[in-house]
């Protein structure tokens, strides 16, 4: 729960500092980081000082001071010892000295006394720089020598009232008594005591110097570790300061340097569908706040400009298919109108050919009758004659054989019966003729589909005996309401189509076209279903897609124009009724018409 806490709390407080660097301007983020690095030097110079000096140097100079007073009232002790020992010397020789100056003795062993105290209490309270036995060492001979100043000062005092004793009833001093008073004194055991002392305090006196020594030492150690803590300091405070002056860099350049890889990506790739983060509130926040916007800007732009492309180019588009479909349609229209125009031509051509034939054939044909009737009369006067007259004159007989009149004789009604039957093909073929022109029909009747299917196949004779071989599967067919010279064409061009197919397959090869008509009755209406099938090579599929196209072809130059299937499309459409394509290669073709009994039929089968 503590580690949840803690970092719940550390969460809040990145997002506090971030949301704050978020909202802080650059001139300010600038300010602040080189008072933060400005203040972090002098922070750092500041601690070193601060610590060195708390820390190490001010104890290390109380450490010096204290050592430097316990020396120093060593040294005065010994002083006062030494002298102490050295005023009684005076007093050996010259015994009367000693009555003016005994009172100086005895402020001299107390001042020894005040020494003692004042050093004592020195270090019951200033005794951190000695260890623990020499603090006791000190502390005993201090009072030891306690003991021995005072046992001292009383022998002293006992020695003076000795001395004021003897020479209390003299008028001059007794010298003799008196310098073996002061040299029994000397030679006490309190003034020994007080000379042993004194060799001990020259050892207290070696240590508190060798303590004065080590106090200077670590006075100077202090000052040197105060000067590296100080330097160390500000380093630290340098390489922090570097730190947030990299830090405050990449603040101000990291949005910087996002904004402007992601303009060159929108520069390069022109995708503007990218937007920069903004992650500040700052001049780079505005920077890229602003700059999102004219991305996006750009990209409604641009986008608007597709659009008007787009619509342009489906607008172009539709044009030019309108454009394509109006001129085809023309080219259509007009390549029907020129058929039409030649079909008009050819069949007043045709009608009027027919009619001028028509005329001779038929008094040829009426006459080869009567013709045939003469000549059979004829030939049998000839015979009777050469019956009843045996005697023919030389002359006769001669020009007999010269004709050969029996070749003539035999072959004669021959000749008329070949030229009865020219004449009936004559008719038949001016028959056909005008039968599939029909130009003089200019409203839509009913007609038989066989009829219009026979006469063009009548016209296609020359074709057809080149080996190809036509099945009839008629069905019992009504009459056919239609535009029969229009429908006569669509058998002609599908006819003709075919044949031309066959005749590219080997000599050896049984061509065939099967020609089938049925009745497909519902009960709503009625049709009629013809079927045209060869047994040709087949059209490719790729092909059969583009079979009705105007100036589609895939005969030689000069051999078909392409709209042949074209108007028969058109036709077909025109009789409101349907045509398709079944083909498949190396197995023939077949093309079905399904055509409505009645044009104004909207449905049929």
């Amino acid at each position: 729960m503590n580690s949840q806490a803690e970092n719940i709390f550390q969460k809040n407080s990145y997002s506090w500092f971030q949301r704050i660097i978020d909202k802080t301007k650059i001139g300010h983020k600038i300010t602040i980081g080189y008072g933060i690095t400005i203040g972090i030097a002098a922070m750092g110079i500041t601690v070193g000082l601060f610590v060195g000096d708390v820390y190490w140097k001010q104890p290390a100079l109380k450490q010096q001071e204290i050592s430097h007073r316990e020396s120093a009232l060593l040294m005065q002790l010994k002083d006062s010892l030494l002298e102490t020992k050295s005023q009684f010397i005076p007093y050996i020789t010259n015994p009367h000295l000693l009555e003016n100056y005994s009172s100086y003795l005895l402020i001299h062993s107390d001042k020894i006394i005040a020494v003692l105290s004042e050093l004592e209490n020195e270090i019951s309270h200033e005794n951190q720089g000695l260890q623990r036995q020499n603090l006791a060492d000190l502390q005993n001979f201090i009072q030891k020598h306690k003991d021995t100043t005072q046992t001292y000062r009383k022998k002293l005092v006992t020695t003076i009232n000795k001395f004021n004793i003897i020479n209390s009833d003299n008028q001059t001093i007794d010298t003799r008594n008196s310098r073996n008073l002061l040299v029994n004194f000397l030679e006490s055991l309190e003034a020994l005591q007080l000379e042993k002392d004194i060799q001990e305090l020259n050892k207290l006196i070696a240590f508190a110097e060798d303590k004065k020594r080590a106090a200077n030492t670590n006075l100077n150690l202090a000052i040197q570790l105060q000067a590296d803590i100080t330097k160390y300091s500000i380093l630290l405070s340098v390489a922090i300061a570097i730190f947030l002056a990299f830090f405050t860099t990449w603040l101000i350049t990291y949005p910087l340097t996002a904004v402007t890889k992601v303009a060159q990506k929108v520069a390069n790739e022109s995708n503007f569908d990218l937007i920069v983060p903004v992650t500040t509130k700052d001049e780079v926040g505005l920077l890229a706040s602003s700059f999102n916007q004219m991305i996006q800007t750009v990209s409604k732009y641009i986008h608007e400009l597709e659009l008007a492309r787009q619509t342009l180019e489906q607008r172009v588009e539709e044009r030019t298919q309108e454009l394509s479909q109006a001129l085809q349609n023309l080219q259509q229209t007009q390549s029907q109108l020129i058929q039409t125009e030649k079909m008009s031509s050819l069949g007043q051509m045709v009608a009027g050919v027919a009619h001028e034939i028509n005329n001779p054939v038929n008094f040829i044909y009426g006459n080869i009758r009567h013709v045939n009737s003469y000549v059979d009369d004829l030939l049998a006067l000839l015979k009777l004659y050469q019956e009843e007259h045996i005697d023919v004159s030389p002359k006769i007989l001669e020009e007999i054989e010269n004709i050969d009149l029996e070749f003539v004789t035999d072959d004669l009604p021959k000749t008329l019966s070949s030229m009865k039957i020219g004449a009936q093909r004559i008719r038949d073929i001016v028959l056909s003729l005008r039968n599939f022109s029909r130009l003089d029909e200019a409203e839509a009747k009913a007609i038989d589909i066989h009829e219009g299917i026979e006469s063009t196949l009548l016209l296609l004779n020359h074709q057809i005996k080149k080996g190809i071989e036509v099945v009839r599967q008629y069905g019992d067919l009504m009459l056919v309401e239609c535009y029969p010279a229009q429908l006569n064409q669509v058998f002609m061009n599908i006819l003709n189509n075919g044949m031309d197919a066959l005749q590219e397959q080997p000599e050896e090869f049984s061509k065939q076209i099967r020609i089938q008509t049925e009745v497909l009755e519902t009960k709503v209406n009625k049709s009629v279903r013809i079927r045209i099938k060869d047994n040709g090579p087949g059209i490719p599929l790729n092909i059969q897609e583009k079979l009705f196209d105007p100036f589609f072809t895939t005969k030689p130059i000069g051999k078909g124009t392409g709209l042949g299937l074209s108007i028969s499309y058109s036709i077909v459409k025109k009789h409101k009724g349907e045509i398709e394509v079944i083909s498949e290669p190396g197995k023939g073709t077949e093309f079905i018409i399904m055509l409505p009994t009645l044009m104004n039929q909207e449905n049929y089968l």
